[in-house]
């Protein structure tokens, strides 16, 4: 039994117990064969001097086969079947001595259950066995079968049987055991898993639910941030010429344009606020509503004033010289003033652009935000003023397009490459300049996640006349992806 269940491993483990074992038993019964024909005063003949040098050479040699390659169940298989047809050539040889029988036989009948099952290696065994026995027989004449050993040694042979339908019992009972065992186990682990789907069904249920709430609560808060920001009719009644490429990454976007006209001024705006989705867009709500009172209730027109009024306002209401607090927003503010032909424009970390007939004018900003926790006071941000002497094009635009990752190697779009966007474009009506930006980062992309909320505004100014020459479809094309 203990043979049988080391037996019940892979082949390799049933090689490393086995040969070892096989070949003591097999040496063993060799020198008994030999020992009976001596004391009979029987030569040997030459068929059992190689019978007995095939019972003790083979099974080392398939042992040294063995190691020298991957052994296989098969291979195993193959090897037990000639253990099986050479014991019942040694049994036949030694006139079905007692020991020597006992020993060899349920080597091989263990070997060969273990291996191939109790029916099927059982019933294997006493053929091939019988089918040894049988050759060997043929091979030297039935020298063996006399009327002496049938009468003497028929209670080995009872002996034999009743020993293999013993062994053969305690296996099978052995392996009823193993099965209800397993059944049972079975049987528990499915009612394990019945409650865990039962309670992961009622978990997703709640999940989705809640999930559910969150969503809805989510597109409510869209469709209030879509209304808090300007309409594309509001912006064509300002600006004679011009788009906003506007792609928030999730449902609620950190970034937020705003624009206005106060005493003939034309105030424009594109503000990047801390963080995307709901942190973000409880930010850029704060944001709007502190420049709608700068600009069009306390009629601050200065870029540079505007973002140091935001900066006090929003560390005021988020008391961050109390909490620390970082939360901040860049943001990039341009007045036109029509009148003078003259733009003023001062940035918080966030850039403008201008392209005309002489060329790119790139302003990157103040290095400091709006916002944020400051142990050395409030922010000071620095004003620039531009002539407008001919027609151009003016951008304001937030970092997530230039940071965006695509191409073949996975890198971000740059500024640099967005700066040539532009400039490649820029002679082209504004609508179509929306088109080809919009086109360009959906290509750029291709399966890349998109990182951050997308803003781009672009706006004519100069000369009306000189614009219609270069416009001329639509005025105002607004993206909003």
């Amino acid at each position: 039994m203990f043979l049988g269940r080391k037996l019940r491993t892979k082949a390799r483990g049933f090689g490393k117990v086995s040969y070892p074992i096989r070949g003591m038993a097999y040496t063993y019964a060799s020198l008994i064969l030999y020992l009976h024909h001596s004391n009979q005063g029987r030569e040997m003949q030459p068929v059992l001097w190689g019978i007995i040098g095939l019972v003790v050479l083979l099974p080392h040699l398939f042992f040294v086969l063995y190691k020298a390659s991957d052994c296989s169940k098969e291979f195993a298989i193959r090897n037990l079947d000639v253990d099986a047809l050479l014991t019942g050539g040694v049994i036949a040889l030694m006139h079905f001595s007692y020991v020597p029988t006992y020993t060899m036989f349920s080597l091989v009948l263990a070997n060969m259950i273990s291996v191939q099952g109790l029916e099927k290696g059982g019933l294997k065994a006493l053929l091939l066995t019988a089918l040894g026995m049988g050759a060997v027989g043929f091979l030297t004449g039935f020298e063996f079968v006399t009327e002496e050993v049938l009468s003497v040694n028929i209670v080995s042979l009872s002996l034999v049987l009743i020993y293999f339908l013993l062994y053969a019992n305690a296996v099978n009972q052995y392996i009823i055991r193993e099965k209800k065992r397993a059944k049972s186990t079975i049987e528990e682990k499915e009612v394990q898993i019945e409650v865990k789907d039962k309670n992961l069904s009622e978990k997703t249920k709640e999940l989705e639910l809640v999930v559910r709430k969150l969503t809805d609560s989510i597109s409510y808060a869209k469709n209030i941030q879509q209304a808090m920001l300007p309409t594309k009719e509001s912006f064509h009644d300002i600006f004679d010429d011009g788009f906003i490429f506007f792609q928030p990454r999730d449902e609620l976007s950190g970034d937020f344009y705003w624009f206005e006209e106060v005493d003939g001024k034309k105030v424009i705006a594109a503000v990047d606020c801390t963080g995307h989705g709901v942190p973000g867009a409880l930010m850029s709500m704060l944001g709007y509503d502190l420049l709608t009172d700068i600009v069009k209730v306390r009629k601050i027109l200065r870029p540079d004033e505007i973002l140091e009024e935001m900066d006090r306002g929003i560390k005021k209401i988020l008391r961050q010289e109390e909490t620390m607090n970082a939360d901040g927003m860049d943001a990039a503010i341009c007045v036109i003033d029509s009148e003078e032909n003259k733009i003023l424009y001062a940035g918080a970390n966030n850039p403008l652009v201008l392209i005309n007939e002489e060329g790119l004018t790139y302003l990157k900003g103040s290095r400091a935000p709006v916002g944020g926790f400051n142990d050395r006071g409030n922010h000071n941000y620095e004003l620039h003023e531009m002539s407008v002497n001919s027609n151009g094009r003016l951008y304001l635009f937030s970092d997530g397009y230039q940071d965006q990752f695509g191409g073949r190697q996975g890198k971000k779009f740059m500024s640099k490459n967005f700066r040539k966007l532009l400039m490649d474009n820029y002679r082209k009506p504004m609508a179509s300049q929306a088109k080809t930006i919009d086109y360009t980062m959906k290509k750029w992309m291709n399966d890349e996640p998109q990182v951050d909320d997308m803003l781009v505004i672009g706006v004519a100014v100069g000369d009306d006349s000189c614009q219609e020459e270069l416009t001329k479809v639509g005025k105002i094309k607004m993206v909003t992806n």
